[in-house]
């Protein structure tokens, strides 16, 4: 396998989702953000802390298989549902990332523990 350009690590997040005492967003760790942010449930943003010299990077990440819920255990909304990249630009980027409902009552609450993405610049 041939590789080109930097292949660098641009920048890392990884927070919490999963607790309403702190409205279901808490950063653990980041690096390369000047800030990264809970837009609304399920979507986050990061913003880079120096502008990138342009936009060829890929995003990868992960979303957290040890969900909470209650119900049948066919209606779970389970972490396999991953993320998209909705913005991606030179200064920040803004991910969703799959959720269920946040009310437990109908078994599809998904609040993950662990989510975290990893920007690779080319």
């Amino acid at each position: 396998m041939a590789y080109y350009g930097s292949n660098a690590v641009v920048a890392t997040a990884h927070w919490q989702a999963n607790q309403p005492a702190y409205s279901y967003f808490l950063l653990r760790d980041s690096f390369g953000f000047s800030s990264f942010t809970k837009i609304a449930n399920g979507h986050y943003r990061g913003s880079f802390s120096s502008t990138l010299a342009n936009d060829a990077y890929v995003v990868c990440g992960s979303m957290s298989a040890e969900n909470s819920a209650t119900g049948s255990d066919t209606n779970v909304v389970r972490g396999a549902n991953g993320f998209h990249v909705l913005t991606h630009t030179t200064s920040q980027i803004d991910v969703i990332f799959a959720y269920g409902t946040y009310s437990s009552s109908n078994g599809n609450a998904n609040h993950g523990e662990h989510h975290g993405i990893c920007v690779i610049a080319n």
